[in-house]
C-alpha cells in the first residue's frame, strides 16, 4: 500500500465478584475483565492478576492474544492509523507506481466479506492519463478499515511483490524466505485482529 507521506460457563472469580448476566441468545465472552484489572478466561477458570491489556478503538484486548512480536507490530499499526487520520494522508494504487510495481493488485487481496470498503477508492487520471486511486484517511475511516487494507498489502507483498523483486534487487532464495517468513508473521497478527469477535474482547465485570 503506497502511502504519501509514508504510510465460558464455568467461573473461578473470587469471593464478592458478580457476572452480567447473560441473554440465552448472546454468546458468552472468553475472557471477563474484573473491576481490579484482573482477566478471567472462562473456559480455563485460570484468572491473570497482572495482564497486560491494550486498547484500541473501545476493544480491550489481551496481549497475550498475539504474543510478544504481534503485540508490537498491533501498536505499530494502530499508530500508523492515526498519523495517517490526524495529517489526511492517502494511500494510492496504480498498475506502475514509483516503486514500478502494480500496486493496483493490492485491492484483489481485499477479503471478499469487505469487498464493500473498495467503494471508498476513489479514481481520477494523473497528468500523463494513468488511473490512479485514493484512498483518504480521515476522521471518517475506522482501524478496522486500516487492518483491511493492510491485510490486502500484505498478502500481495507476499504472494506477488516479493519473488517481483528477486530480479531487479538481485535477491537471493535465502532474502526472499526470510522476507516471507517475517511478513507471513504480520499476516497471521492482522488477521487474529480482525477475525476477533465481539466475543474476543474483555468484556468487564
Amino acid at each position: 500500500m503506497s502511502k504519501d507521506n509514508e504510510l465460558i460457563i464455568h467461573s473461578t472469580a473470587g469471593s464478592g465478584d458478580t457476572v452480567k448476566e447473560v441473554s440465552p441468545h448472546d454468546e458468552l465472552p472468553e475472557k471477563l475483565l474484573r473491576q481490579d484489572g484482573a482477566v478471567i478466561n472462562l473456559d480455563t477458570g485460570h484468572v491473570n492478576t497482572k495482564p497486560d491489556i491494550i486498547d484500541l478503538c473501545g476493544r480491550k484486548v489481551d496481549y497475550s492474544e498475539f504474543g510478544k512480536s504481534g503485540e508490537s507490530f498491533i501498536i505499530e499499526l494502530y499508530e500508523q492509523w492515526l498519523n495517517a487520520v490526524q495529517n489526511d494522508q492517502k494511500s494510492t494504487f496504480t498498475e506502475s507506481d514509483s516503486d514500478l510495481v502494480n500496486s493496483y493488485r493490492i485491492l484483489s487481496f481485499i477479503p471478499a466479506q469487505y469487498n464493500g470498503l473498495k467503494k471508498k477508492v476513489i479514481w481520477r487520471n494523473d497528468d500523463t492519463g494513468k488511473r490512479v486511486g485514493h484512498m483518504l484517511w480521515d476522521r471518517d475511516t475506522t482501524f478496522d478499515e486500516w487492518m483491511v487494507f493492510t491485510l490486502a498489502t500484505l498478502r500481495w507483498r507476499y504472494n506477488e511483490e516479493i519473488d517481483g523483486r528477486r530480479i531487479t534487487h538481485a535477491l537471493k532464495q535465502t532474502e526472499i524466505d526470510r522476507v516471507k517468513e517475517l511478513v507471513g508473521e504480520c499476516i497471521a497478527s492482522v488477521e487474529k485482529w480482525l477475525s476477533m469477535p465481539d466475543t474476543k474482547k474483555l468484556t468487564s465485570i
